[in-house]
């Protein structure tokens, strides 16, 4: 298990961190501090469904490519997180 996802580094999210690179929270506006050079910055979403359609309908016209590794049943996420040892590329868990 990494270090960063243990509860004793909850609180410390740089205990998993090296030097440079970055920090992307998902929890809006709460991530932490810069340390040793690394970039910190948060995420947020709000459902838009109308948007969603406008993306699938880009993707089925050919106007947006999805670059996907690979899929996985969600019953085989752990062959999924196995992989990403060695893959470069996007891998997607299908309920």
């Amino acid at each position: 298990m990494p270090s960063w996802t243990r509860p004793s580094s909850v609180g410390r999210p740089w205990s998993g961190c090296g030097t440079r690179g970055a920090y992307l929270g998902v929890i809006p506006e709460a991530h932490p501090a810069s340390v040793r050079g690394v970039r910190t910055a948060s995420v947020g979403f709000q459902a838009d469904g109308a948007r969603l359609a406008e993306l699938v309908g880009l993707v089925d016209e050919g106007a947006l490519t999805l670059r996907v590794a690979g899929t996985y049943p969600l019953g085989e996420a752990s062959k999924a997180h196995a992989r990403l040892a060695g893959c470069g590329g996007r891998l997607v868990l299908v309920p």
